[in-house]
């Protein structure tokens, strides 16, 4: 499938009127802005499913990692929302136009979380640029918990009910027609009350002591029946 084929695909999976649409619309009114540079990539559809946060309002910005196919930032805003001002900080992933498909998928596959879909990704919530560069980046929830590959645990019966958990979830998202095929320890990260998700790039480690149990736990994902669409990376 050619790169146009695979976009126009995605884009078809997502309605023009999403039932849950992105709730922190009203915390960053764009005056047209995010149609503009939605323009520019080629995929206006995605209008009503982003934000836009302008380069201008973030309070602190730093580089967080590299991946083996982007840098990703931590970028800090304040913002007025129903709970009143929030100060909230965002993962912010370099974007190139090679990349834009990776955007729709996202967004794609966040919709398809809010419909009640239990899927093990990061929700996608915006584009922006970098204050310096002006590159684009796309905007998703911070995980500030570290990754999986730091993460300790204190008995089996943890191991196997977090492998279970992560083998429902990906189950789910194979029987959507997607699958990851990049799975390791570091790209699981925490984000908070057992919230987690499987990231793209392995940016976000906390420094704790690596556990090798955790090499069981996945071969423990790899003989359930919910995985047999992904290999496990050690």
């Amino acid at each position: 499938m050619t790169d146009a084929n695979r976009l126009a695909s995605l884009l078809a999976r997502l309605p023009p009127s999403p039932d849950h649409p992105n709730i922190l619309k009203a915390a960053f009114p764009d005056n047209g802005q995010l149609q503009l540079h939605l323009e520019k990539l080629g995929v206006p559809q995605l209008e009503m499913y982003l934000v836009w946060i302008a380069p201008d309002r973030f309070t602190a910005f730093e580089e967080v990692g590299k991946g083996g196919f982007a840098t990703v930032y931590k970028g800090t805003v304040s913002f007025q929302d129903r709970k009143g001002e929030r100060e909230k900080s965002f993962a912010l992933k370099e974007l190139r136009k090679e990349m834009v498909p990776e955007l729709v998928m996202s967004a794609v596959l966040t919709f398809c979380d809010r419909q009640g879909n239990a899927l093990p990704i990061n929700e996608l919530i915006g584009l922006t640029r970098h204050p310096t560069n002006g590159d684009y980046l796309m905007v998703s929830r911070f995980s500030q918990h570290g990754a999986l590959e730091y993460k300790q645990m204190t008995n089996w019966r943890h191991v196997a009910k977090f492998a279970c958990r992560l083998a429902r979830r990906l189950s789910t998202l194979h029987a959507l027609g997607f699958s990851h095929n990049d799975l390791h320890p570091g790209n699981v990260a925490f984000a908070g009350r057992g919230n987690f998700h499987v990231a793209s790039d392995s940016w976000n480690k906390n420094g704790s002591v690596k556990l090798r149990k955790w090499d069981m736990g996945f071969a423990f994902v790899q003989m359930t029946h919910f995985n047999t669409q992904e290999n496990w990376n050690t």
